[in-house]
């Protein structure tokens, strides 16, 4: 498989390429969460304070921002530099495609958000009543900007690093830590690629004690799998599973991106419902490489591999990335039909 057909292959499954310049803040819905459904019902973040001249915003520098703020608030001037920088930052900083997180009141829920274009916009329209009453004690978060929220979630999914990050007592905050960025990252996208290397997560769904017997039968057919996908691919980037042992918790895969995509490949057919051993496969793909490496897999996986591979993502109750049953469901559809042999 030659770049070009990886790229098509890529394109295809949907699978998430990241901009590796893309920044992660935090930004809060107004003070403890007041806000929080109103953002995500309506799909925006904003802030408050006292400016809202539109043009003003888009042109004025830091100092100009904290001079207009100086005839407007009574803070002190420290206090009037940070919320200038506040404003500056979400006006100017905050891009098309960065992520947002938006922490409820108590940080009891939080969600992820992606900035779907590059302009703010000025609007005080409240929609919930929950919003209108606390616009009584509070200012309108009225500088806003349009926000696709792609996963929201109860705290106790979130990585303990990235919750404790959400302590940050400003209203919106640059996170600049890598590890927090690869935390965030493996939590809103079970596949992507980045900076030329791929991610998988598998999440562990089981609320038991992990049985050890499954987990090392797992990992140990998750290890064949990346074996085999590196060897055929001639990849030198050692794969690498990072565990998180609380249960639930994630399994994270971190590898070249032809060891990935092979992997994702091998996985989907272990879990395939038809006759492995009869190489009875007939999954339609346009590259010929793809198709020798479909048809290795199927000579090298055994029944039994199948069988247990199986049992362990039921017994462990693993949720696979979607790509791979969205695979698994295109090969049963042809097999189910066509008789045709493979297109090569």
């Amino acid at each position: 498989m030659n770049e070009e057909q990886l790229t098509e292959f890529v394109q295809e499954l949907g699978i998430e390429i990241i901009n590796p310049d893309r920044r992660y803040w935090l930004i809060r819905a107004g003070k403890e969460g007041a806000f929080f459904n109103e953002f995500l019902r309506l799909g925006f973040t904003g802030i408050g304070y006292a400016i809202n001249d539109l043009e003003f915003l888009k042109t004025a520098t830091k100092e100009q921002l904290k001079d207009k703020i100086a005839t407007i608030l009574t803070d002190s001037e420290n206090q009037i530099g940070q919320i200038a920088s506040k404003i500056y930052n979400f006006v100017h900083e905050v891009k098309k495609d960065d992520v947002i997180i938006m922490p409820s009141a108590g940080r009891e829920i939080i969600s992820f958000g992606i900035i779907e274009d590059s302009d703010i916009y000025i609007s005080d329209q409240l929609l919930l009543e929950e919003s209108i009453i606390a616009a009584n004690s509070q200012v309108i978060p009225d500088k806003r900007r349009k926000v696709k929220w792609i996963k929201t979630t109860k705290s106790e999914n979130v990585p303990a690093k990235v919750l404790l990050h959400l302590f940050s007592p400003h209203g919106i905050s640059l996170i600049a830590d890598k590890e927090i960025i690869e935390l965030v990252d493996n939590l809103i996208s079970d596949l992507f690629l980045k900076n030329s290397e791929a991610h998988m997560t598998f999440n562990v769904k089981t609320e038991e004690n992990i049985d050890f017997d499954s987990l090392t039968d797992y990992l140990s057919i998750l290890n064949n799998a990346t074996r085999f996908s590196a060897n055929y691919f001639k990849e030198k980037t050692k794969p690498t599973v990072k565990l998180n042992l609380n249960s639930p918790g994630p399994i994270s895969l971190e590898a070249g991106i032809y060891t990935v995509i092979g992997t994702v490949i091998f996985l989907a057919l272990l879990g395939c419902d038809f006759e492995i051993s009869a190489l009875g496969c007939k999954f339609k793909v346009k590259s010929e490489g793809l198709y020798k490496y479909i048809k290795l897999c199927l000579e090298y996986i055994k029944e039994k591999e199948e069988r247990e591979y199986n049992r362990n993502l039921s017994k462990l109750q693993i949720k696979e990335p979607e790509v791979i049953n969205k695979i698994r469901e295109d090969i049963e559809k042809e097999e189910e039909s066509s008789d045709a042999p493979i297109d090569s």
